[in-house]
């Protein structure tokens, strides 16, 4: 089983890789990809602090829920796009708003998610000394990580070969391997949300049970130390 601060840096970058490989591939060539680019930018210096220096279990598990639909959705939203635009000749208006249907999906089935209870009626998770620890027996992710990696390889597979009928047919695949993901992590969803509500009431800020794991990892990576020894200078 690998150590949680390499799974917290490699989903965090993962998830950076993805929307910049794809946001990058469908606005190359607009008016607009400076803008893109300076998001990214922004995307980037955020994604490092969360990696190398943060240490709040909410900011990070935000982030990279975030990330990793959000890397999924504009996959499916920027093949979309393309194909209205190139394949049907639609006016970019018309384009972004085909393109908005799978994340108006997404926003109802996150709504839905947030605002309900689980069924079991309990979050499997509990805070102590100002950490959050996790109780739940261990749950396979294979079928999820590998349904991750299909979605991966179909979105760039599509943009690749850009044959209109597998392209289609791509899409809403990836449309509903996303809804499925979202849905599998439900629970995960409620329970940050849990979190976040006590973090409000009690007006302090929790971090991970492994805690000391990450920090001696973070000691270990090049970045983490020369981050370090850049805030030591300020001081």
């Amino acid at each position: 089983m690998e150590p949680q601060p390499n799974a917290i840096k490699k989903g965090l970058y993962g998830s950076f890789f993805l929307i910049a490989l794809f946001g990058t591939m469908s606005t190359f060539k607009s008016d607009f990809f400076w803008l893109v680019c300076l998001g990214l930018f922004t995307l980037l210096m955020r994604t490092i602090y969360l990696i190398y220096l943060s240490e709040s279990f909410t900011a990070i598990a935000v982030h990279s829920f975030t990330g990793l639909f959000s890397s999924f959705l504009l996959m499916n939203t920027s093949v979309i796009y393309l194909i209205a635009k190139s394949e049907y000749g639609a006016s970019t208006t018309d384009a972004l708003s085909w393109a908005m249907i799978p994340a108006l999906l997404m926003l109802v089935s996150f709504l839905f998610i947030y605002f309900t209870k689980s069924r079991s009626g309990q979050l499997s998770f509990e805070t102590r000394d100002n950490k959050v620890y996790m109780v739940h027996g261990y749950v396979s992710t294979r079928n999820g990580n590998l349904l991750s990696g299909g979605v991966i390889v179909a979105g760039i597979a599509a943009m690749i070969v850009w044959h209109i009928e597998l392209i289609i047919m791509v899409s809403i695949w990836i449309a509903l391997s996303n809804l499925y993901l979202l849905y599998w992590n439900r629970d995960a969803i409620r329970i940050l949300k849990k979190i976040l509500t006590l973090e409000k009431k009690h007006n302090r800020s929790y971090t991970f049970e492994y805690i000391e794991q990450l920090r001696e990892a973070r000691s270990r990576w090049w970045l983490g130390r020369f981050l370090k020894w850049v805030i030591s200078l300020s001081k």
